[in-house]
């Protein structure tokens, strides 16, 4: 009998270029090469998995009175929610997640940090599977004719050194400190890849007054689209997220060949292979460090060996055993 499972991402429109998004975009095809019929957003869909991958309240309704078996991924957690929607809801998403995540027969935490979390606010042991995301490793890999095609369209030179970030304009992204390391490094390019900040965005205006006035060295591309060429462009990962479930962008730059510089206590417990940093002046000295070739090349080298545990073929065969296991 065929296994048949339908993706839930809602709005579409809304998560379009995250990683949550990014991340069902690459399961989908590898399950239907297992033999899986796989949907996205087909409510009336015949299938016996419901796989939910947003925070919608109405699954709370949905999940006590449909006899599919229901399992949730955490790519929301408390800790990740204050600074993407208004300050005045920062209080209550403890007590929502907990209700909402247990409405679930199953809930995916996607790295140790995760699971940590869920269980400390109250989600059943019972209900909770570890299974980290992985990255393509057929589509994110060193590309040199990429490389050049993407600097050509982004004015970058051929010897320039670029630093680079990949995630909303947000304050929970670091978009500061990134500009803040932007000034303090005159002689290097840095680009972020990301969607602009709206009206709803924490910060708003301040974000706004930053984008206004940035230096010559920081280009901003808005959303990007080609995110395999947008690795390949850039020379250093600069993550300065302050909390992440997990950071799809991660994998996907040490995929291409890329160190990745990462805030010390954002989502690092299974990221052995990054440079981590603390503050702002220290993250800068880590730059310095990596421009020195020998330096730089023990790091792609460390970054290639160690990605490869990452494989998202590894991930889906996990993720087909959850199936499994869930259906008896």
């Amino acid at each position: 009998m065929i296994m048949k499972v339908n993706f839930v991402l809602y709005p579409e429109f809304v998560y379009k270029n995250t990683g949550p998004y990014t991340y069902v975009r690459e399961v989908m095809p590898l399950l239907k090469e297992r033999g899986i019929e796989v949907a996205m957003n087909e409510f009336n869909h015949d299938c016996d998995i419901v796989h939910v991958h947003d925070i919608l309240p109405h699954h709370l309704l949905t999940n006590r009175i449909t006899s599919k078996i229901t399992i949730a991924t955490t790519h929301a957690l408390p800790s990740t929610m204050p600074g993407i929607t208004p300050t005045i809801f920062d209080k209550y998403w403890k007590t929502y997640l907990k209700k909402f995540y247990n409405s679930f027969d199953k809930v995916i935490s996607n790295s140790l940090k995760s699971r940590k979390e869920m269980e400390k606010i109250g989600i059943e042991k019972s209900k909770l599977e570890l299974l980290r995301h992985g990255v393509n490793m057929k589509k994110f890999k060193p590309d040199n004719k990429k490389r050049g095609i993407m600097r050509k369209k982004l004015g970058l030179e051929k010897d320039d050194m670029v630093v680079y970030s990949a995630s909303r304009i947000e304050p929970r992204k670091g978009f500061f400190e990134f500009m803040k390391m932007a000034k303090s490094m005159p002689e290097l390019k840095f680009v972020w890849y990301g969607r602009a900040p709206t009206i709803f965005t924490p910060k708003a205006s301040e974000l706004k007054r930053e984008i206004r006035n940035k230096p010559q060295n920081v280009i901003l591309t808005g959303v990007m689209n080609d995110m395999v060429g947008a690795h390949n462009a850039g020379d250093i990962l600069l993550f300065p997220s302050i909390n992440e479930s997990f950071g799809l962008c991660v994998i996907e730059a040490a995929a291409c060949g890329k160190p990745v510089l990462l805030r010390s206590e954002s989502s690092s417990e299974m990221f052995g292979f990054t440079i981590k940093y603390g503050t702002v002046k220290n993250c800068i000295k880590k730059i310095e460090m990596l421009l020195n070739k020998k330096y730089y090349s023990s790091y792609v080298k460390n970054s290639m060996k160690e990605i490869k545990s990452f494989d998202i073929r590894e991930h889906v065969e996990g993720l087909v055993k959850i199936y499994e296991n869930v259906l008896g």
